[in-house]
């Protein structure tokens, strides 16, 4: 046996007046708002397709711009004490790889820029494509 379902009733409650406004008030309208979901806008947005070399997964230059930084947000979080750019960077520093090439020596060659509260700097990294290690660094403010 199913419970009967109870069907809901409306009942009446009386309300008690509200007490009258002096003379110097006046009398405040009262809008409703009612909130609605925005409608969501589908886009069509065309397939563009890629410049090839975006799409050329080199494992060197990768990891090249992993171990770089790596290095670099170590040193931006105190980590690395001996580092030269210990002088140029703080917490607040942001850093941004802007290319990776290979140099002619066969290394990685990795520029950055640090943007922080001692100014801008323009940073080159080669890295050892053997052992992924940083083999030579320099910095110059940018200009």
């Amino acid at each position: 046996l199913k419970p009967a379902l109870k069907k809901h009733t409306v009942r009446h409650v009386a309300v008690a007046p509200k007490p009258v406004k002096a003379a110097s008030q006046a009398p405040v309208k009262k809008i409703a708002v009612h909130r609605t979901k925005p409608h969501l806008r589908v886009r069509r947005v065309a397939l563009v397709p890629h410049h090839p070399r975006r799409h050329r997964a080199d494992p060197y230059e990768q990891r090249a711009r992993r171990v770089v930084g790596a290095y670099l947000n170590g040193v931006i979080h105190g980590n690395v004490f001996d580092a030269p750019e210990s002088k140029i960077v703080s917490p607040m520093s942001g850093t941004r790889v802007l290319w990776v090439r290979r140099a002619a020596d066969g290394r990685e060659k990795v520029a950055v820029t640090i943007t922080g509260p001692h100014g801008k700097y323009y940073e080159v990294f080669f890295v050892a494509r053997d052992s992924g290690h940083i083999v030579d660094q320099f910095y110059a403010p940018e200009r």
